[in-house]
């Protein structure tokens, strides 16, 4: 929270891993190149966000966490699509893994980057409420990610 420009307060932050650290390592699982957020978010542009469900963690507050969905994403990747919950049943080979990801690249990132942004955005709206600020801005990386900007545009058309 901005109180003036040189007075600033930490109400939320994350207890483990930042934002863009899950999307760069989500597109390494992918075998995307470093940095692998845009990446991510160009491949997004061409899927579908609702394709493949990612869990949104339960934290308290207005702190978040991406440390259990980047476990997610891991496990749904070796086991191919067909579970978050790493079974060894049904781990993939390195060929099924690889083909599985060829083949649902576009929705694999949009699932991924809509689920990230939706934490954020979730957070965002919780501390806004909480705090009945209405101004906000984005900096850092991830504010970058064309997902987020088009939901922050969303999310305050519709809060106001």
């Amino acid at each position: 929270m901005c109180k003036s420009p040189s007075e600033l307060e930490v109400i939320g932050q994350t207890i483990d891993d930042a934002a863009g650290e899950a999307f760069d390592k989500s597109a390494k699982l992918l075998g995307l190149p470093y940095p692998g957020g845009p990446l991510v978010d160009k491949y997004a542009k061409q899927g579908n966000p609702k394709a493949f469900k990612f869990p949104e963690p339960r934290i308290e507050g207005l702190d978040f966490s991406f440390s259990g969905l980047k476990t997610s994403i891991l496990y749904f990747l070796q086991n191919a699509g067909r579970s978050n919950v790493y079974k060894e049943s049904f781990l993939a080979t390195e060929s099924e893994r690889q083909q599985f990801i060829d083949n649902n690249l576009p929705d694999i990132c949009a699932s991924i980057q809509d689920r990230i942004i939706s934490i954020l955005l979730n957070k965002l709206k919780k501390a806004s409420e909480e705090t009945g600020i209405t101004n906000i801005c984005m900096a850092g990386g991830v504010s970058a990610n064309s997902g987020l900007r088009t939901g922050l545009q969303e999310l305050g058309r519709r809060s106001g």
